[in-house]
């Protein structure tokens, strides 16, 4: 089963925190669009018969950013780490998460700590690719997040949480994202491609033309026929990128492959991965779980 947790788009988003880019006047009209597009795919997913159960928080009006709310959790199959944003005025949006997790996530029993002070850490900077977990060091995450997350993963001992510099860009997955479990979009301008390259994992760069287009969105899902299939939602601003994966989406390694329009959300420095919180648990692990509470 996939896990899907999205929030509307905040009627304050012009207030949105803003790091790397100029503030420039956005359309909270045409966010709540493309986030309707956004939430589509998933829905469309459903009516096809793949098993996802999706939540879809209400906005909050009172925090900005809320709608990105990958950044206030972060979804391993085993447990739920509740983090502790980087900026002060999204902190408190973990409040607001935590009830609608447990509503997702229903009779799947799941551990969620939290990161605590002086921690700072955003789900932005979190980038897992099979056993690695790759921590980026940047203006919203900190050493103390990272070792706190490490502490929080230590009884898990397939993960090996890896720091690594960030540079020119907000969060880690704006620089890299997974494509699939052995491979990883990459700027090699904005991080080190060899922290990929050294763990086994090969790297696809993104064109130089598109610097900001290292930010996809690639998740797995059971299909009608029961098989675990990978799809990948990409930018429509990119149009090379997409060409990029062509070779994956004829060679069958991607299934299905979304280009969808995020350029208003853009504005308030989001992308594809932040819109949602996912997490992948495969039917004999959901079944373990069930029978332990028993």
């Amino acid at each position: 089963m996939l896990f899907v947790l999205c929030r509307d788009i905040s009627p304050a988003m012009e207030q949105c925190e803003l790091t790397h880019i100029d503030r420039v006047p956005l359309s909270v009209a045409k966010c709540r669009e493309q986030h309707k597009s956004y939430v589509a795919v998933f829905e469309s997913m459903i009516r096809d018969g793949h098993k996802i159960r999706l939540v879809h928080a209400p906005a909050l009006a009172q925090f900005p950013d809320s709608v990105f709310v990958e950044d206030v959790a972060l979804c391993f199959p085993e447990l739920v780490i509740l983090t502790r944003p980087g900026a002060a005025s999204r902190r408190d949006e973990v409040l607001h998460i935590e009830s609608p997790l447990q509503s997702l996530y229903l009779d799947v029993q799941t551990p969620m700590p939290r990161l605590t002070d002086p921690a700072c850490c955003d789900g932005g900077d979190v980038l897992v690719v099979g056993q690695w977990v790759f921590v980026g060091l940047s203006t919203r995450t900190n050493m103390e997040g990272v070792e706190q997350l490490s502490r929080i993963l230590a009884p898990y001992s397939q993960y090996k949480v890896i720091p690594l510099r960030v540079k020119q860009s907000l969060h880690l997955k704006s620089a890299a994202s997974m494509i699939t479990e052995q491979c990883v979009l990459v700027n090699p301008a904005w991080v080190d491609e060899t922290e990929f390259t050294r763990r086994g994992l090969s790297v696809i760069h993104v064109d130089p033309a598109e610097p900001h287009s290292a930010n996809i969105l690639s998740f797995v899902s059971v299909s009608p026929s029961q098989r675990i299939e990978r799809t990948v939602v990409v930018p429509m601003a990119f149009p090379n990128l997409a060409q990029r994966l062509q070779p994956l989406v004829q060679s069958g390694v991607i299934h299905r492959c979304d280009v969808i329009d995020v350029s208003e959300i853009a504005k308030a420095e989001g992308a594809l991965t932040c819109c949602s919180l996912l997490r992948f648990i495969s039917s004999k692990a959901t079944s373990m779980v069930l029978l332990s509470r028993m």
